[in-house]
């Protein structure tokens, strides 16, 4: 659970994402009645790298989780995301106990969903982190 409680430390730490989102970061799932915009992430892969010193009791790890920027307007996604990006790009040091070697954000595709009427704007997150 360590990389979904470093992004939203990372995302609950960021004034720029607080200001349009608020309290609305979500692990895995929204629930359907809360406005939007907000942010929903899920993890994609969480895989142990070689140890950068045998014995030394942590594994380094690179996790891959997609946060997905959601609003009524493209242009709301797209700003959500770009501070979602500011939020969790290279950063480091120790976040939510952990130690984090690095981050490195992308941006990925836009869509709509016409049947609930969401735009969403995915960002790409990878954190390197001591597992």
């Amino acid at each position: 659970m360590t990389p979904e409680k470093i992004i939203k430390a990372l995302l609950e730490a960021d004034a720029g994402v607080v200001a349009l989102v608020g309290t609305k970061l979500y692990d895995q799932t929204r629930p359907e009645a809360d406005a939007l915009p907000a942010v929903v992430w899920e993890l994609i892969s969480d895989i142990a790298e070689a140890p950068i010193r045998a014995g030394a009791g942590t594994q380094p790890t690179a996790a891959r989780l997609q946060v997905n920027c959601l609003a009524t307007t493209i242009a709301a996604a797209k700003t959500l995301a770009e501070a979602v990006r500011t939020a969790c790009h290279l950063q480091s040091g120790t976040i939510a106990s952990a130690t984090v070697m690095g981050t490195f954000c992308n941006r990925g595709p836009s869509s709509y969903d016409n049947t609930v009427e969401i735009y969403m704007q995915p960002v790409d997150v990878v954190i390197h982190y001591l597992r």
